[in-house]
């Protein structure tokens, strides 16, 4: 029999935590979140942010990968190739222009301390879209097109603040997948 040692991680709380750190990001950019606005937001304390991160760099990092984890994924197949691109690529826009992922997340990815971890992220979006075109049997070119799309996303949604249109999404998806 296990036995674990201390409280148990109440994972509400932690989940409240990620959320706190991904607004005060937003709002304060990298260098300007605290700890102690996060800690006193989520309602806990920061010994409870140091017991879970060691690093506010940590910290940051882990709200940025889960606030990715929150977007909605089509699973392969749904739909058509295109019909599954636009569809988690609208989900991918409307997280990263309406909640604080986007902000947090080009924080993350502009601070050398945490480039790295942003860049790891990003690899794990990639896995998404690299599974509906291998589901679809559409590999040729694969990750050339997917950087296609990427580049024009994250370039509309992180710098510009003004994601894709229906119509400019659908023909951004639909001349990628049938381009290359």
């Amino acid at each position: 029999m296990k036995t674990t040692i201390g409280r148990p991680k109440n994972n509400d709380l932690t989940r409240s935590i990620l959320k706190t750190t991904l607004q005060e990001v937003a709002d304060h950019g990298f260098h300007g979140a605290r700890l102690d606005r996060i800690a006193a937001n989520a309602q806990t304390s920061k010994q409870a942010l140091y017991r879970r991160w060691q690093s506010k760099e940590e910290l940051i990092s882990e709200a940025v990968r889960y606030g990715f984890s929150r977007i909605p994924v089509e699973p392969p197949g749904s739909g058509s190739l295109s019909s599954d691109l636009i569809s988690v690529s609208g989900h991918f826009q409307e997280a990263l222009v309406s909640s604080p992922l986007g902000k947090a997340y080009l924080a993350l990815l502009t601070e050398p301390t945490t480039a790295e971890d942003a860049r790891l992220i990003e690899g794990e979006q990639r896995t998404f879209f690299r599974q509906m075109f291998v589901y679809a049997g559409n590999t040729a070119g694969m990750e050339e097109k997917i950087d296609l799309i990427l580049a024009q996303l994250l370039y509309r949604c992180l710098f510009q603040r003004s994601p894709l249109g229906a119509i400019a999404l659908k023909n951004l998806i639909t001349s990628t997948v049938k381009d290359m």
